[in-house]
């Protein structure tokens, strides 16, 4: 045993962490920091490592006496190593961080967690029940997941059944499936694709859509008592629509412009720009009979890649699939399962922290670069209030140097 403390195993234990992070490196490279995080930084055998190393390094400070011969530069490097394999833990261990999201004159008193979760919202005969679990998804290593709960009374099972990075939905053709249109617009810089079934009313980039109408009672529709903006019609196997307002029709291969009336049925042209003056967008593809999979375009994870993940909720024996989406440092969009009487919802993303004080902006200073946009500093003027002390401090920060 005293072999795992000797000089010749902490010289081991150095050369284990150098490879370890060094590994660490390329797989953040390729495939994001949770999965750095996951397979090394926060893995039971890594943290066993560094509890070894700490201990060698206090081993052989008694065992040399150090301290009695006076080899203060030795005993000053060991014990600053220890300090920091210390600190190390209690931060991993008792600490956490977020980020906390401030408009100017404006306060807040919860940080976002930098850490995800799965959040759970349970709502049965009027009372209400919240808890989480944190976890760390990534696009390789083992995302294994089964929890059993007990709320009100009642047996709830969560599995994560797959992991899905950067996800985006995928038109298939499918013999069971039906008619479903893809919609691309390209507003804000960026190219934006939504997808409408035949029976879907939807609103996208603030237009609305109406797919749920029969060809044969277009002529009844006149858009005074309706908000749709554009009605969209299959019929024998042809695509047809109809707009509130004045269109420009752009064929994308030919780039011929024809103007197309208003509140008039014209035939759906896919792959044609379609402008009303404010807004333009495109019909994209389409299949009489699909459906909507689910894939992945990417297994790197960036800080701001969004995660999908496909659960398994079982409630009193009934079963549910729901896929959840979320990313680190934002609330993920919640998905509720109403089960006689009982709502539940489920969330994946950053868990909002309640803190003990709130901080309020004064004022955001960012100087810029002359002549150019990019910003030379910033800093903001704050006031800490914490009504349970009475403390009101003003305090200025300073590149987030606190």
């Amino acid at each position: 045993m005293k072999r795992f403390f000797s000089t010749s195993f902490a010289g081991i234990y150095i050369l284990v962490f150098a490879v370890s992070i060094g590994v660490a490196t390329f797989i953040e490279n390729d495939f994001g920091t949770s999965s750095a995080m996951k397979l090394v930084y926060q893995a039971l055998w890594f943290e066993v490592l560094l509890t070894l190393f700490c201990i060698t390094l206090v081993v052989n400070v008694v065992k040399y006496k150090m301290i009695a011969q006076k080899r203060w530069p030795l005993v000053i490097f060991h014990l600053s190593m220890v300090m920091i394999l210390v600190g190390a833990g209690i931060t991993r261990y008792f600490s956490y961080e977020g980020t906390m999201h401030i408009r100017e004159g404006e306060s807040s008193n919860t940080i976002l967690s930098r850490d995800t979760h799965l959040n759970f919202q349970a709502s049965s005969n009027g009372n209400m029940y919240e808890f989480s679990e944190p976890v760390l998804f990534s696009s390789i290593g083992s995302n294994a997941f089964d929890e059993k709960y007990n709320v009100a009374g009642r047996p709830i099972r969560v599995e994560v059944q797959e992991i899905l990075p950067n996800p985006t939905n995928i038109l298939a053709q499918s013999s069971s499936g039906q008619p479903i249109l893809k919609i691309v617009y390209g507003g804000s810089g960026s190219r934006q694709e939504f997808y409408i079934a035949e029976g879907e009313r939807r609103t996208l980039f603030g237009l609305n859509f109406d797919f749920s109408q029969s060809l044969e009672d277009s002529s009844a529709v006149d858009f005074t008592d309706t908000p749709t903006d554009v009605n969209i019609y299959f019929s024998d196997g042809e695509l047809f629509f109809k707009s509130r307002s004045n269109l420009t029709e752009m064929v994308m291969l030919t780039q011929t412009q024809t103007a197309l009336s208003a509140t008039q049925v014209y035939p759906l042209k896919l792959r044609s720009l379609y402008d009303n003056g404010d807004k333009g967008f495109v019909f994209g593809d389409f299949l009489p009979s699909g459906e909507l999979k689910m894939v992945s375009t990417g297994r790197k994870l960036e800080n701001s890649s969004t995660i999908g993940v496909s659960l398994k909720v079982t409630i009193d024996e009934e079963e549910f699939e729901r896929y959840v989406f979320g990313r680190n440092g934002g609330e993920g969009h919640a998905e509720v399962i109403n089960v006689d009487g009982m709502d539940f919802s489920v969330s994946f993303g950053s868990k909002r922290i309640q803190l003990p004080f709130s901080v309020y902006l004064n004022e955001f200073i960012m100087d810029r670069y002359p002549g150019t946009d990019s910003p030379e500093s910033y800093a903001s003027e704050v006031t800490l209030i914490d009504e349970r002390e009475q403390i009101r401090e003003n305090h200025r920060i300073y590149m987030n140097h606190v």
